[in-house]
């Protein structure tokens, strides 16, 4: 259970960095192609 939540968190965080990194990018580069 305790490995199994710590997973969870741990998939939470990457996910969450890897979209405030493609937010940043875009905010960065007004000239790139839009990521539907």
């Amino acid at each position: 259970s305790d490995k199994y939540l710590s997973w969870f968190w741990f998939l939470r965080i990457v996910l969450n960095y890897q979209a405030t990194e493609v937010l940043l990018y875009r905010r960065n580069v007004p000239w790139s192609l839009p990521l539907n």
